[in-house]
């Protein structure tokens, strides 16, 4: 099994420290501007006893009434999204490291000892699975299966009702790697994996079997900290193209059909992308906001406000673009030039999870386990 290792590249690119006498990468003081979004808040809740010990990709799920959150030392607990009102949590025993995947009535997260718990939408354990290596991404429920990526490469299916494994496919990882995995997609019969080579490879849904494969971004470099390409954004599929993105490399527009290259660009992101009917949104690697045009990949407009300050993923909210930060700190910029017009502190602890968007509300949620509904309102 190939060592996974958050290594250096957390310390010094991600982090922003220093070795041996190269300057600190402080985050970006913020600026004060005149706001013209509000940030009401709905309903604010506590959810977590206790906080992760490292960055976690403890994502929430939203289904049809709850909002199903994931507390690190191993319960799910599910809010009312509505109210915020807690109604069940569930213990399963050890701690979490990845979730909550949800679809068919079924929410699934996982450990770092590589168990996959899947409960009921009333908080009932149906079935506890053990994989080969930690869960570092939220599974994925698709038709009758579960997709589980494991952080030695592998990718499982597993039955959705007894949770028995259907078929894996095993991974050949480098020998350095970042500490995630982007999660993978569904898209009808296919399954859109990126890998830690700087590949997106399309898989069977049925039998696992490789349809094609398109090279994102190609090792380059002496060292193998320089050579790591991994695709570790979530890719994300709209309106009919598939875009992804490679650590250290470049963002790529992908026929999901046949896996041909559409366009390519020098950005890339190792956090996530957003999109709306034009535009692709993503956060590079120094957390400069950028917006590429959908059918070019040719730049609109870039945001510097931010460098360094540790973004999540960017969620579109109809013309706002709104991301969270290192240090608590929910920003609500323009969509369309990339202004900052709101801003909101949930806390002081990272925002690392992708702000949720349902019924006109945005929810987020910090690491240290609290949790809010907002509102976004013009002045």
């Amino acid at each position: 099994m190939a060592m996974r290792a958050l290594v250096l590249m957390a310390l010094v690119v991600l982090s922003g420290c220093a070795t041996d006498g190269e300057e600190v990468l402080k985050p970006a003081q913020l600026e004060k501007f005149t706001p013209t979004v509000a940030v009401d808040v709905v309903w604010q809740a506590k959810y977590a006893l206790k906080s992760p010990q490292q960055d976690l990709r403890l994502v929430p799920s939203l289904t049809a009434d709850r909002l199903v959150v994931v507390e690190p030392a191993g319960r799910l607990v599910a809010l009312d999204w509505r109210s915020g009102a807690r109604v069940w949590a569930t213990d399963l025993g050890m701690p979490l490291s990845a979730g909550v995947g949800s679809g068919g009535g079924l929410l699934v997260a996982g450990t770092l000892n590589g168990d996959v718990f899947a409960v009921n939408e009333d908080g009932q354990l149906r079935w506890h699975s053990v994989l080969s290596s930690s869960i570092l991404s939220a599974p994925v429920v698709a038709q009758n299966s579960v997709v589980v990526r494991t952080a030695d490469g592998g990718i499982h299916a597993l039955d959705a009702v007894s949770g028995r494994q259907l078929w894996q496919e095993e991974g050949n990882e480098p020998a350095l790697t970042l500490y995630s995995e982007g999660r993978p997609l569904v898209s009808g019969e296919q399954l859109l994996v990126g890998t830690s080579s700087g590949r997106m490879v399309a898989l069977s849904l049925g039998d696992g079997r490789q349809q094609w494969e398109t090279v994102v971004a190609a090792p380059q470099g002496r060292s193998e900290l320089e050579r790591v390409v991994d695709v570790d954004a979530d890719p994300l599929l709209f309106d009919g193209m598939l875009y992804a993105s490679a650590f250290q490399g470049r963002t790529v527009a992908i026929s999901p059909v046949s896996g041909r290259l559409v366009w390519t660009s020098d950005v890339a992101t190792h956090v996530g992308m957003a999109a709306d009917d034009k535009t692709l949104y993503l956060g590079s690697n120094n957390d400069t906001l950028w917006a590429l045009e959908r059918s070019t990949g040719s730049v609109m407009w870039k945001q510097e406000d931010l460098l360094h300050r540790q973004l999540s993923p960017p969620l579109v909210a109809h013309d706002l673009l709104v991301v969270g930060d290192g240090e608590g700190y929910l920003h609500v910029l323009s969509a369309v030039d990339g202004h900052m017009v709101g801003r909101y502190r949930l806390g002081r602890r990272p925002i690392t999870a992708r702000p949720l968007l349902a019924d006109d509300r945005i929810y987020v949620m910090d690491q240290a386990g609290h949790v809010a509904a907002l509102r976004l309102t013009r002045h």
